[in-house]
């Protein structure tokens, strides 16, 4: 009974703590497949930095600043 109870509390835990990961390409609108780095700002937006530009994600839309 013990087994089981911790079985069904465990699975519980790993269903609490399950987080979502979403892969993005240049057919979603990522300036390059290659990313060289990532950052995190205060205001919880990512940016991606590739050899092409620099992308801004707000959770919904990629916004683009390109090289010149």
């Amino acid at each position: 009974m013990k087994k089981i109870l911790l079985l069904i509390m465990s699975v519980i835990a790993l269903q609490l703590n399950a987080q979502t990961i979403t892969n993005y390409t240049t057919a979603d609108g990522l300036l390059s497949d290659f990313v060289e780095c990532i950052e995190a700002d205060v205001n919880d937006n990512i940016w991606f930095g590739t050899s092409v530009g620099v992308q801004k994600f707000d959770g919904s839309n990629l916004d683009s600043l390109y090289n010149c």
